[in-house]
């Protein structure tokens, strides 16, 4: 088994914190949670933006505290990645592309 390397945005960090189990798949998100770090586990990233939108308000049922202090407890796992032109007008493009299922369950 080989590690993932998983690129998050900030809804699924939402929905991880707050439990969103209702309206998001929150035990995929646990697992790799788990996996964080672990020699065949996974590696997860996020734009700097994810800093500016997962404000304290939006973590109204998390147990976990701040974004900050949970990325301080993923102990380097979670990379925080810049988001520069180039990087902002590739992500606008992505954004427009229509997401289709895969034939499996999991996005």
């Amino acid at each position: 088994m080989t590690k993932k390397h998983l690129f998050w945005d900030s809804c699924a960090f939402i929905a991880y914190l707050n439990d969103e189990s209702e309206a998001y798949d929150t035990a995929s998100l646990k697992a790799y949670i788990s996996n964080l770090g672990k020699p065949n586990g996974c590696e997860i990233y996020t734009s700097a933006i994810a800093l500016a939108e997962i404000t304290p308000k939006k973590l109204i049922t998390s147990k976990f505290g701040s974004f900050d202090e949970f990325l301080r407890d993923a102990k380097g796992a979670i990379h925080i990645l810049d988001a520069g032109p180039n990087e902002c007008q590739t992500a606008a493009l992505l954004k427009d592309v229509e997401y289709q299922k895969s034939g499996n369950t999991g996005r």
